[in-house]
């Protein structure tokens, strides 16, 4: 585009921050007595309740559904607690959830095996839409959905991401130590379910050599990625991989999961996530059970917050600050990351002094200061002018500011007004 070869033309590179090299390994942690499942599944999707206070469910049976056919299973044989109202751990409004107390919490071999290879195509989507399988994004949405977002068109590439996004977490190169005999099987059903002609895994140098040759025996392409935030991006991994902007980029997890579904009968029940300490360090790789809440995390990690240390759901970039840690995890939260009182950035309302900083940063060369402006003063009309959709959140815009104003969150702000006004 026009503002993208201006960017080049002036040599304008935003900043780079490095990746982890290492992964600490996984530690599990049992789930609590109640675990909770948000009826919201990301992209605008909401599903209704489908049971009530006191019913008896099994693993598999379904608790919520839409219109369309989404569903949420229930990973467990369990008693419903209650019909709560859930706390939106990204910014949004409360929503409805299920609270589930399980009889046991080992997974359950829940559908017929299918083998990813043989078995048909539409079989597979049928599985991994049973199994309520979501992407394992910042803002999660049906996995079928993200593997063909022009509805039944084939895709030309498929992109599964095999190594982490933002600094400090290092979730999915632990998931790539622990099964990464898995990933090839994975991304080539991803593939078929995506009708994908070209197959790429996005890879670190830190994890290439545990999938190059299974990879290249299979014909599956391998992009190597700096251990540079934010080329880790989506559009920015898909721009470095010569594809469409409309290509899938699937991170491992979720790819994972869709295999244990079709290969073994399983719904996902955790999340790999990392917990990053107060003095930026990674301090564990925990395999969380879905719907805890984030208290219980901290709890099993011996963390009590102080009253002005903040606590974020995701990675230090782009994840969200919480005003309540009863919020719970779901398949997008990649992280959990402790910030110290002392050590946070002060937001400022002062008036954008036009230093240009944010323009420099941003990836995709936007005008991030008047984006934040029109954000700021409700003139959400006009973002969409300057192309707000391109916005990738990677939050460098904020990181430079140098009057610190929270221009990721206006963005945010904007786009999800946007969104509600269509």
């Amino acid at each position: 585009m026009f503002k993208n070869s201006i960017g080049r033309f002036l040599g304008l590179q935003p900043p780079r921050l490095p990746l982890e090299a290492g992964a600490l390994p996984i530690q599990s942690i049992d789930a609590p007595k109640l675990l909770s499942f948000a009826l919201g599944r990301g992209a605008g999707v909401g599903l209704s309740a489908s049971v009530a206070a006191g019913d008896e469910v099994d693993a598999g049976q379904v608790l919520a559904t839409d219109e369309v056919g989404r569903v949420l299973p229930s990973p467990y044989r369990a008693t419903v607690a209650t019909l709560s109202t859930s706390v939106n751990t990204r910014g949004g409004r409360p929503g409805q959830c299920v609270v589930l107390q399980p009889e046991n919490t080992s997974p359950a071999k829940v559908f017929e095996v299918l083998d990813p290879e043989s078995a048909d195509v539409e079989a597979l989507a049928g599985r991994v839409r049973e199994a309520g399988l979501l992407s394992a994004a910042l803002r999660p949405a049906p996995l079928l959905e993200v593997l063909r977002p022009t509805g039944d068109a084939d895709q030309e590439t498929l992109i599964v991401m095999v190594m982490d996004r933002e600094p400090g977490v290092s979730a999915t190169l632990a998931l790539v130590k622990e099964r990464g005999a898995q990933v090839v099987p994975a991304a080539k059903l991803l593939g078929r379910l995506a009708g994908a002609k070209r197959i790429l895994l996005a890879v670190s140098e830190a994890s290439l050599e545990l999938v190059r040759h299974p990879a290249e025996a299979a014909g599956i392409e391998l992009l190597t990625l700096p251990l540079e935030y934010p080329e880790t991006l989506d559009p920015l991994v898909v721009q470095r991989a010569g594809a469409d902007p409309s290509t899938p980029v699937i991170m491992l997890e979720a790819a994972l999961a869709a295999l244990d579904a079709v290969r073994e009968g399983l719904i996902p029940s955790t999340k790999v996530l990392t917990l990053i300490g107060m003095d930026g360090e990674p301090l564990a790789n925990y395999r969380v059970p879905l719907g805890m809440r984030l208290k219980e995390v901290l709890d099993h990690a011996g963390i009590t917050p102080g009253d002005r240390d903040k606590v974020i759901a995701g990675g230090p970039m782009r994840g969200y600050a919480q005003f309540s840690l009863d919020g719970v995890i779901d398949t997008g939260t990649e992280a959990l990351t402790l910030v110290a009182a002392g050590s946070m950035v002060d937001w400022s309302t002062d008036p954008c002094v036009n230093c240009g900083r944010c323009i420099e940063a941003c990836p995709t060369h936007l005008q991030v200061q008047l984006i934040g402006r029109y954000a700021e003063f409700e003139l959400f009309d006009r973002t969409v002018e300057l192309e707000i959709d391109e916005c990738i959140e990677c939050g460098l815009c904020a990181a430079v500011c140098t009057v610190n104003r929270p221009l990721l969150q206006l963005i945010r702000l904007a786009k999800r007004e946007l969104e509600d006004a269509q």
